[in-house]
């Protein structure tokens, strides 16, 4: 079988709940999961840092030397690159700087600190960018026709799934998404999760294989090897499936295999300042 043109019905097949999925080390893919839980990922408490004045309050009482003046070089660069001085974007302390992108629409899955967290991890070119939702069924409906619709002209797409179990897990994608039987994206793709815990997993590209990203008529799909996909999820959004691919290495990013949606969100990374 071509894991290029795999159907639904296909992967359905394959992730028959009576079916062990296998890693490429035939290990159960499914054992994976413990290694979230060995994290014991204790609360920070965060230093606030909305302005100026805030700044150099942390500089002259903390040990952030370094870091406090990178960002006040970065805060000036973001504003030279964007030519207005409206408002300071959103910075917390926590040993090192970290930027909070700011969302015009409310996330109803990801936290403050989960925003973070993804942040960090993408391109550098995208540092110290907001976060613009494109999708969400609940807002936009279940039609995957309105979700190709609403990424047309649009690059750099961070997918947020959470899952019947409150899991929370996704994504991020680098072309813009249109309709394709053929696989898509770059080697800067990634997929996440945060399993029981707000500290963010990414399983980055292994170069194996360039099967980033597929979307056609009734599928999103990310990753990809074996007959498998890291991220598989139907046309109508209610249904999902996670395996371990070649592609990012990732062990399954929820619980198990097939996964009921309960919401779906869709972002973009944008310069407009919200």
């Amino acid at each position: 079988m071509d894991k290029r043109n795999l159907s639904n019905s296909d992967y359905e097949n394959i992730y028959n709940e009576n079916t062990t999925i296998t890693n490429s080390n035939n290990i159960d893919s499914s054992a994976n999961i413990s290694i979230f839980e060995k994290d014991n990922f204790e609360p920070i408490d965060y230093i606030d840092i909305k302005n100026e004045e805030s700044i150099f309050e942390v500089f002259k009482s903390k040990d952030y030397t370094e870091t406090v003046s990178n960002i006040l070089n970065a805060i000036d660069n973001y504003y030279n690159d964007n030519q207005t001085f409206d408002d300071y974007p959103y910075f917390r302390i926590q040993n090192t700087c970290k930027f909070i992108p700011k969302l015009k629409t409310p996330s109803k899955i990801l936290s403050e600190r989960q925003l973070r967290e993804i942040h960090a991890n993408l391109p550098y070119y995208q540092q110290f960018k907001n976060f613009t939702l494109v999708f969400s069924p609940e807002i936009h409906g279940m039609s995957i026709r309105t979700f190709y619709l609403n990424t047309k002209n649009v690059k750099s797409y961070i997918l947020v799934i959470k899952d019947e179990n409150q899991n929370i897990f996704g994504g991020y994608i680098t072309d813009e998404i249109h309709c394709s039987e053929n696989f898509y994206g770059t080697g800067e793709c990634f997929v996440f999760t945060f399993y029981k815990s707000d500290r963010i997993h990414c399983f980055h590209s292994t170069g194996e294989n360039d099967l980033f990203v597929r979307t056609d008529e009734d599928s999103i799909s990310i990753g990809a090897s074996n007959n498998l996909y890291s991220i598989f999820i139907k046309g109508d959004f209610n249904i999902g499936y996670t395996g371990t691919t070649q592609t990012f290495k990732n062990p399954l990013l929820t619980d198990k295999t097939k996964f009921d949606i309960i919401n779906m969100e869709l972002w973009t990374v944008t310069n407009e300042l919200i």
